[in-house]
C-alpha cells in the first residue's frame, strides 16, 4: 500500500466521523455503522474478490453518552467530571497520593487512565 492510498482511506474514515453530529465513529452510532459499511465495501471490492471471505455479524452494545458522578472525600462530595463514553457502575476504594500527577509508569489502571487523559 502506498502512503497516498493510506492517506486516502484515513481521510475517508475521518470524513465518515465528521459527517455525524458528534463527529465520531463511536460504536453503535451512525459513524460506526458507516465505517463498517465502508470497510465492507473496501474488502469486497471487485479487485479483491475471492481474496477475503467477508461476512457481517450482528452487533449489540450499550454506550454511555452522558453521565453524572460523585466523589466523596472524607464524607464531602467533591465536584468531578465523568469522562464521556466511560463505563458506568459504582466503585469504592481508598485513595492514595500519586506524585507527579500519576505520570510515572505504574501498573494501576486508574493511574494509566489519568496519564492518558491528563499528561
Amino acid at each position: 500500500m502506498t502512503s497516498e492510498a493510506l492517506l486516502k482511506h484515513a481521510q475517508a474514515l475521518e470524513d465518515i466521523a465528521y459527517a455525524t453530529p458528534r463527529r465520531n465513529r463511536l460504536m453503535g452510532t451512525k459513524g460506526h455503522n458507516d465505517t463498517v459499511t465502508y470497510l465492507y465495501q473496501q474488502l469486497t471490492a471487485p479487485e479483491l474478490r475471492g481474496y477475503y471471505n467477508v461476512t457481517l455479524q450482528p452487533w449489540q452494545g450499550v454506550v454511555q453518552l452522558s453521565a453524572e458522578g460523585s466523589l466523596f472525600l472524607d464524607k464531602t462530595n467533591t465536584s468531578i467530571v465523568v469522562a464521556e463514553f466511560s463505563p458506568s457502575g459504582k466503585f469504592s476504594a481508598p485513595l492514595a497520593v500519586a506524585g507527579n500527577l500519576g505520570c510515572n509508569a505504574v501498573s494501576s489502571f486508574i493511574f494509566l487512565w489519568l496519564k492518558f487523559f491528563f499528561c
